[in-house]
């Protein structure tokens, strides 16, 4: 018996390698890692500018203006704002660009960008009320009903470069009707609207 189990140690162990070269590695499907994603070498979200960053700023403010963004904050150097889409009935997507602009040693100014996507969906609350009615007593009766509200089921940063191009070619026709500014290097002609099109995310099914 004692050999027996002996020869089974052997067996057991190559088992237990082998289950654990079968195990999820970095990098494979299924154990996606936020963070091997982070600070990429990409000037996707940022431009430099011969001009100061109030300037910038004010260049950016008017160019999501002209694409009918609703500016929900704004400092001299800083831009919020959100435009609304929808999807189809049941499914809408909002789009919040926030803007800050720093100036640089050199006496020109730096463009930071980044748009973040809020997908809602139409769901059905149920509430629930209680009335009084005083026949002879007090009489609670509760009353239900269902109603329809918007719920937030993902939030997304977008990373499509042709958005931000677009962003920074439109900016780049604002901070050239200012005097004595022009960016570095000069964009190429704006063509599209800030429009971002398809959620870049699907939609949470309701």
């Amino acid at each position: 018996m004692r050999s027996l189990r002996l020869a089974l140690y052997p067996m057991v162990a190559a088992s237990a390698l082998l289950a654990g070269g079968c195990a999820t590695q970095p990098g494979e499907p299924g154990s996606f890692n936020v963070a091997e994603t982070a600070f990429a070498d990409s000037s996707t979200f940022s431009r430099s500018y011969e001009s100061g960053p109030e300037a910038a700023c004010e260049a950016a403010r008017r160019a999501l203006l002209s694409q009918a963004y609703l500016i929900t904050a704004a400092t001299p150097t800083t831009v919020a704002a959100r435009k609304h889409f929808q999807q189809t009935r049941d499914h809408h997507y909002e789009v919040e660009f926030n803007v800050t602009c720093v100036s640089n040693p050199d006496q020109t100014s730096s463009v930071f960008v980044s748009a973040v996507q809020q997908l809602y969906a139409l769901r059905k609350t149920n509430s629930s009320a209680s009335l009084g009615v005083s026949v002879l007593g007090s009489l609670s009766v509760p009353i239900k009903s269902e109603d329809d509200s918007l719920i937030k089921v993902g939030s997304v940063t977008l990373t499509k470069p042709s958005l931000y191009k677009r962003f920074f070619s439109l900016l780049e026709s604002y901070l050239a009707d200012s005097p004595a500014s022009a960016a570095v290097p000069p964009g190429p002609p704006l063509t599209e609207a800030l429009n971002p099109g398809e959620p870049e995310v699907p939609l949470v099914a309701p």
